[in-house]
């Protein structure tokens, strides 16, 4: 009996560690958006009729499209797929300019 009761105080002093080891690397849970990009949500959301096929434009939720627009501030993960959606249409935008002076 003393055995299996060692075994669990060892179990349950390795998880109390694990817990405030994750909680001593724990990311923000909200960032604010950069003003550019929020500029360019607000502009990039007029060309589109619903607010999913915005959501799914710049990949992510319509929820969490829509919490961007109104607060301003995402989570880290979607703060990354958006800025890599923003970089998309600066090459985008670059590329069609370089076209134009071209010709």
């Amino acid at each position: 009996m003393f055995k299996y009761s060692y075994i669990f105080v060892l179990q349950l002093i390795n998880k109390t560690k694990q817990i405030y080891q994750m909680q001593a690397i724990k990311q923000p849970r909200s960032v604010d958006v950069p003003a550019e990009i929020l500029d360019w949500l607000k502009s990039h959301r007029s060309q589109f009729k619903t607010e999913v096929a915005f959501a799914l434009s710049i990949g992510v939720d319509r929820l969490v499209a829509n919490r961007i627009l109104l607060v301003g501030s995402c989570s880290p993960r979607s703060l990354k797929v958006i800025t890599k959606s923003f970089n998309k249409h600066k090459q985008k935008v670059a590329a069609y300019n370089l076209m134009g002076e071209q010709n």
